[in-house]
């Protein structure tokens, strides 16, 4: 009985612990959301990301304050110091000027600038490369004579920058006449003519020439050619008066074209002319025609100002460093691809100056850049021509022997043959 009672006790309690259960899970799975066959996963879930720590930066070095040039300060020192300097080198030109004369005679010769090269000539402004002989031409005429002493001075000062390589000779002219000192009138300058030989020569023009009559410049012009010289220097107020006519010139210009004819076959005259026009215009313009039909580019110079006949034409040897450095920067233009641009600048630079050592590099850089780039040997061959003669001029020996070379055979060019690139 009492085994019956238990039994039934441990159903009951089976019983009300299954329908609990039950009972549970089934309001488990009322709370729960409708879950959708086609959810992917992922779906209605959040996802949380946490940022990383960040890394301890590292401790930066104290900022350093730049110093602070007193920039006006300085360039008004500068200023002042570059303006003390002028005003010592002033004084001492004015001092120098002033004792120029006990100076200069204890010196055994006269002091002159170097030049470059040993045949140049430069006066008033006119720069010729090649003058080995030279006849000076002055005009002693009447219109000449508030303008002589300076134009001798002029001539001497010109005189005083030849070198020992170079010969010269002074003519005076006036009225038709000529005149030629004693002796051999052609003279090597230099340390060969030395302070003695100048100051004679000075003696001889002011004191023994006195300025009167006309202009006629025939007879000076035949004994200057008869020295066989390679330049001749004309300094003169004007050949043609107003008291002349057109005939008169032509006449002149005739006589002269006889005189130092042109070849037919290089249209070249054996002799340059270089004229130097002082003060007033010339009606006929004689002066600037001689100069141009038997001269160089720049063989004429009008100086309205007598002060004008100082300027020697140094200031131009100040450009020798920049076109040197101009020609060394289109070489590396052209090595570094822009040829169309080295080209252009090295054409300007021969074409430009055709006085300066600096123009014969540039045109034999063109024509090897013809050459070697643009594969055009005719246009090689003419600029190197042109680069030869100027290296002749100047005595650069080895940029004569590149450029003849390329002159008279391109394919024998010294130079590496190059890549061949697109023209630009």
């Amino acid at each position: 009985m009492r085994r019956g009672r238990t039994a039934v006790s441990l159903g009951l309690s089976a019983a009300v612990h299954a329908l609990l259960a039950v009972l549970l899970l089934s309001a488990g799975v009322a709370l729960l959301p409708a879950v959708r066959k086609e959810n992917a996963l992922g779906d209605g879930s959040a996802f949380l990301f946490e940022s990383p720590t960040p890394a301890k930066a590292a401790p930066r070095p104290p900022a350093v304050q730049p110093a602070v040039l007193p920039t006006r300060e300085s360039t008004a020192t500068a200023a002042i110091a570059v303006q003390s300097a002028r005003d010592t080198a002033g004084r001492m030109q004015r001092s120098a000027e002033l004792q120029r004369d006990t100076i200069t005679a204890t010196l055994p010769t006269v002091s002159r600038p170097l030049q470059t090269p040993s045949t140049m000539f430069a006066m008033a402004g006119i720069r010729l490369p090649t003058a080995r002989r030279m006849v000076f031409l002055v005009d002693a005429s009447g219109s000449m004579i508030g303008s002589y002493p300076a134009a001798v001075d002029a001539v001497l000062e010109a005189i005083d920058r030849l070198s020992d390589e170079q010969q010269f000779a002074v003519i005076p002219f006036q009225a038709g006449d000529a005149f030629l000192p004693d002796g051999d009138p052609l003279r090597r300058a230099g340390a060969t003519l030395g302070q003695r030989g100048r100051d004679q020569l000075k003696a001889w023009l002011l004191e023994r020439i006195v300025p009167s009559g006309g202009s006629d410049p025939t007879r000076a012009v035949r004994a200057a050619l008869a020295l066989k010289p390679d330049t001749v220097v004309i300094v003169s107020a004007g050949l043609l008066g107003a008291g002349h006519t057109t005939r008169d010139r032509d006449v002149l210009l005739t006589e002269l074209d006889a005189l130092n004819p042109r070849d037919a076959r290089t249209g070249r005259r054996p002799v340059v002319f270089a004229c130097i026009h002082l003060m007033q215009q010339e009606p006929l313009g004689a002066l600037e025609v001689i100069a141009r039909e038997h001269g160089l580019a720049g063989s004429y110079r009008f100086l309205p100002r007598l002060a004008d006949l100082r300027e020697t034409g140094d200031a131009t040897l100040a450009q020798d460093d920049e076109l040197i450095r101009g020609v060394a920067a289109a070489i590396d233009q052209a090595k570094s691809g822009e040829i169309a641009a080295a080209r252009v600048a090295l054409l300007r630079i021969g074409l430009a100056h055709p006085l300066h050592e600096a123009s014969p590099a540039a045109l034999l850089a063109a024509a090897e850049i013809s050459l070697n780039h643009d594969h055009d040997a005719r246009s090689a061959r003419r600029l190197a021509g042109a680069a030869a003669h100027g290296a002749r001029a100047f005595g650069l020996g080895s940029l004569q022997q590149r450029a003849e070379a390329i002159a008279r055979d391109p394919n024998a060019s010294i130079l590496p043959a190059q890549t061949p690139e697109p023209n630009p």
